[in-house]
């Protein structure tokens, strides 16, 4: 796991990457929602969370799932994001708060791995703060 916090205009933005491999035992769990909810609490502002956490959000009871219901947090990836001969996974997810994330997209028509890409695009409030002017001259008016 990674995280990074951008801070800007009052306002922080924490990203977070996350891998969970599919043979992880079941307790990984319960330190990824710890996790979760650390960063949430920790950031102080809002937050992102990519990653491929190997729990199939299209099944009804995922844990992932029993997670997020528990939290202010939601994916906002809708479609498998892994497609094979014999399964469709949603296994890739783009976490955040609603509202922080629009127009999220599985790429499908883009094949560099066994999972397709996944883009989105954040919606941040702009500031309410105008640019300082700068000095300048009038180069016309000068002899």
């Amino acid at each position: 796991c990674l995280a990074i916090s951008v801070k800007g205009a009052g306002k922080t933005l924490t990203f977070a990457c996350a891998y969970r491999p599919p043979s992880s035992p079941a307790a990984t769990w319960s330190v990824i929602r710890d996790w979760l909810d650390e960063l949430d609490c920790r950031c102080g502002g809002d937050l992102i969370v990519v990653g491929d956490l190997n729990d199939d959000l299209l099944k009804q009871r995922s844990t992932l799932s029993t997670i997020l219901s528990c939290s202010n947090i939601v994916n906002h990836v809708r479609s498998p994001t892994r497609v094979t001969a014999s399964s469709s996974t949603l296994i890739d997810v783009i976490l955040a708060k609603t509202g922080l994330i629009d127009n999220c997209k599985v790429m499908t028509d883009i094949d560099i791995s066994d999972h397709f890409p996944v883009c989105a695009r954040v919606s941040l409030p702009r500031s309410a703060c105008l640019p300082a002017p700068s000095p300048t001259r009038r180069w016309k008016s000068v002899n």
